[in-house]
């Protein structure tokens, strides 16, 4: 990358193409987010009848893993430097396998004996938990590195999410489409929806992983694996708005509760169009001005207003109690219309948080940042799933016998009525908690004004190290004699190789330093005042 690109944060990089495959990019993740948010839960425990109580435990087992899976992953795409770049070649090469586990992930084994079910179940979650993350890390970060100017990045920040919201709904007509093609049969309509979307998906991740160019230049000094583990409480804006969005997931209690309120308490599934659309179309609504409101308000602010929108408008809701569904559903379109602002501002603040690092520490960690976002939103459907799962369990919830065709069951009065908080008191309390961590979120754009200013020089000046250091290199033939060394001697290699570093970096420091100490003598001399320089 050429040191002038890195400088220049004001120059305009993006065609329509570039704003066409990131939003393609976000659409496929989310299609196929949707469904596993949507419609995993419900094919578990409703399709192949595992109890609830059993699925809450796997979700449970599965986000500890994504504990230390998604820091990993987050390290493994900052030190990746490849001719794509170290976002692309995770999309180019992981797509087919991330939409393949998919597929197989609703695969209708209801014939399949408990155990064999529950394997199944275990085997392909781990692996979508996996290749998830592959991808979605990338995805999350791509805004960050293909522009460095702020504008522009925004910008593709808000058309990506408003196209991944618009995504998330795609599963819901597929489903809807399903129903009628099946005549209900909700095995049949999952899987049929999971190959649809996973087509689209595939499709849209590999056009994105082959039209988009990484133009943000990396650091000449990559993260340790360590840092994987530690960022997120040494980096204390990021643990601000990694706390609040975490605690905000808790709204999906909302979206995964949909399924199990039309089809129990109002006794037609194919209701679930008519309660998830309005809040779908409601959100997209927002998040189309979304844009104007950023120009006059902070992201903080905003972050904060559909917090206590959302938390307010579904409790009302609840207050409304069950009626018919019509006005519920009329009345959730107004109470969630708000929740678009939540599929944009985390992520302006999460390119905010990693400009604010690169700007501290030197170290730009687009891979760690985004993989811990990705980590939030998994344990975020992992706690959502617990909870759904656990108190299903504890409200006496009667799961469908297999054995019996098309079998629903009855559910008690006490049930219907612990599903119905579950869908609209439970989300409306807990993700109000999200409020309190922003409060200590401190970066606001007259902040990030001035950062990105200082990040043109120390970009710059880096880009002159990675010269002279590469140039070293290629002098002394220090690279072929990297060959079949042991491990202290790679050891030594590698102080060797800091050791220079920092040597250049204060070499071009000094430089600098010299550099500005004649300007500002030569200056001095022509009678120039400060403001005229």
């Amino acid at each position: 990358m050429d040191s002038e690109l890195a400088l220049n944060s004001s120059k305009t990089y993006l065609s329509k193409k570039d704003y066409i495959a990131i939003s393609l990019a976000n659409f496929g993740v989310s299609s196929l987010s949707g469904m596993i948010i949507g419609y995993l839960l419900i094919f578990y425990t409703s399709v192949l009848g595992i109890s609830p109580a059993a699925t809450a435990i796997m979700f449970l087992i599965a986000k500890l893993f994504d504990a230390f899976n998604d820091p990993i992953m987050g390290f493994l795409v900052d030190k990746t430097n490849t001719r794509f770049g170290k976002m692309r070649p995770y999309l180019i090469f992981c797509t087919l396998p991330f939409v393949l586990v998919v597929v197989a992930m609703f695969l209708p084994v209801t014939t399949w004996s408990t155990t064999a079910k529950m394997a199944f179940m275990y085997a392909t979650y781990f692996f979508y938990s996996i290749t998830g993350t592959i991808v979605g890390v990338p995805i999350e970060g791509l805004a960050t590195v293909i522009t460095p100017n702020i504008e522009e990045r925004t910008k593709a920040i808000q058309l990506g999410r408003t196209i991944y919201n618009i995504g998330e709904q795609a599963a819901l007509v597929i489903v809807a489409l399903g129903f009628i093609l099946t005549k209900n049969d909700m095995a049949m309509t999952y899987f049929f929806a999971a190959i649809v979307l996973s087509i689209l998906a595939g499709f849209a991740l590999m056009f994105a992983g082959f039209t988009l160019r990484e133009r943000v230049p990396t650091p000449a000094e990559t993260p340790k694996l360590i840092d994987g583990f530690t960022y997120i409480y040494k980096n204390k804006q990021f643990l601000a708005l990694f706390l609040a969005s975490l605690l905000n997931c808790f709204k999906w209690l909302f979206a995964g509760m949909i399924i199990y309120v039309v089809t129990y308490i109002y006794g037609n599934s194919s209701l679930q169009i008519w309660f998830s659309a309005p809040a779908g179309i409601g959100s997209l609504l927002m998040m189309i001005f979304v844009p104007y409101l950023y120009r006059r308000f902070e992201a903080k602010t905003l972050f904060i207003f559909g917090i206590f929108w959302y938390s307010i408008g579904l409790f009302i809701v609840y207050l409304v109690g069950i009626t018919h569904w019509w006005i519920t559903a009329l009345l959730l379109f107004f109470a969630t219309a708000v929740s678009g602002i939540f599929n944009i501002m985390p992520t302006i603040m999460t390119a905010d948080c990693i400009d604010y690092w690169e700007h501290k520490t030197g170290l730009r960690q687009e891979g760690l940042a985004f993989s811990l976002m990705s980590l939030k939103n998994k344990v975020g459907l992992g706690l959502k799933d617990f909870t759904i799962g656990f108190f299903l369990a504890y409200f006496m919830f009667n799961s469908p016998d297999n054995s019996i065709l098309a079998h629903q069951p009855q559910q008690f009065l006490y049930t219907r009525k612990g599903m119905f908080a579950m869908f609209l008191a439970f989300p409306a309390g807990l993700s109000a908690l999200a409020v309190i961590p922003l409060f200590f979120y401190k970066l606001d754009k007259k902040k990030m004004a001035e950062i990105s200013a200082e990040l043109k020089v120390m970009r710059a000046r880096e880009q002159i190290v990675k010269q002279r250091l590469e140039e070293q290199e290629r002098v002394n033939g220090y690279r072929k004699k990297k060959l079949n060394r042991t491990k202290a001697q790679r050891a030594r290699d590698a102080a060797r190789e800091r050791a220079n570093l920092r040597a250049i970096r204060s070499e071009v420091l000094h430089e600098e330093v010299v550099k500005k100490r004649a300007e500002k003598e030569k200056n001095k001399k022509s009678g120039r005042t400060e403001e005229e320089q």
